[in-house]
């Protein structure tokens, strides 16, 4: 048996951390970061090969995520024979949704071997590893994985498969230069609620409206400039609760006030905070002459 499967990372337009306590996320998939996982079954011990742009992730966590997974199942590595390649086009720490794409790029291996059997097993198998990471996951990575599309999600389920938007505005993807840790993340947010619970309540219902602004000007709105002042506000906003949680790290603030000086007009962390990716909003093209890879998320 051979198996072999391209996975697409994601970016979280809005709802990060929030949708741990029942708000929503949306989230979409993105092309240009991705997984390539190829297994060719042999009688000779497990070889595992990794590779792509970004080898060092793999290099610490796919042995004992692989364990892991086979231990979950009651299997070892000797029913697992062959050669495993893993090739890595999407950084580990970075808010992009790696660790989502290992987990689920490995459970649908375990699909093919007859050892999970539908999609919804593997879904709750991928969170499960996912949790390795994270310490609690909230599942909305691995959907939005799974599903290559656009979707809400909010309280463990998709609550929308959504399409791409017909007319969208310009959204742009940047690296902020440090990398980002979520479990950390979700721990700061953690106790802040803990210390501060009423605030902890007003960030949650701005990271909701944000989410409902997003979505409205992407899919409602076919005027671009309201378009552009609805996502202006949503990300403000947004950006706002990362402040609040102390995930507004000085490398984020300092690559947010660059772009916004090239002429950005409004510019937020996607995914855990501290680091990784920022997500930018455009009248026009972004600068190409300034060194920073932009990346167009449509």
């Amino acid at each position: 048996m051979n198996f072999k499967q391209r996975f697409f990372g994601k970016c979280i337009l809005a709802g990060e951390h929030s949708v741990l306590r029942g708000s929503s996320a949306l989230v979409f998939p993105l092309r240009h970061f991705f997984m390539d996982l190829e297994y060719e079954e042999r009688q000779s011990f497990l070889e595992l090969q990794k590779g792509g742009d970004f080898p060092e992730g793999l290099e610490f966590c796919v042995s004992p995520l692989l364990d892991q997974a086979l231990g979950n199942l009651d299997k070892k590595r000797e029913d697992l024979r062959g050669v495993l390649r893993i090739n890595s086009f999407i950084p580990f720490g970075a808010g992009l949704g790696a660790s989502a794409v290992l987990s689920v790029a490995l459970s649908c291996l375990m699909r093919a071997k007859k050892w999970l059997k539908d999609e919804e097993a593997v879904q709750g198998f991928s969170t499960q590893l996912e949790n390795i990471f994270h310490g609690t996951s909230s599942g909305m990575d691995v959907a939005a994985v799974l599903k290559e599309q656009p979707l809400l999600y909010q309280e463990g389920i998709i609550k929308q498969l959504l399409p791409l938007p017909q007319n969208p505005c310009r959204l742009f993807l940047s690296y902020s230069g440090a990398l980002s840790s979520t479990s950390f993340a979700v721990k700061k947010v953690k106790d802040f609620f803990i210390k501060y619970p009423e605030k902890g309540k007003e960030t949650d219902k701005d990271m909701e409206y944000s989410v409902s602004l997003i979505q409205k000007a992407l899919y409602e709105v076919g005027d671009r400039k309201q378009q552009n002042l609805q996502i202006k506000q949503a990300f403000d906003l947004a950006a706002g609760c990362f402040i609040a949680w102390d995930l507004m790290s000085a490398d984020l603030t300092e690559h947010i006030n660059k772009l916004k000086s090239w002429g950005a007009l409004a510019a937020k962390p996607t995914g855990s905070g501290e680091g990784g990716f920022v997500i930018s909003l455009w009248e026009e093209a972004p600068p190409s002459h300034k060194g920073v890879n932009f990346i167009p998320l449509f």
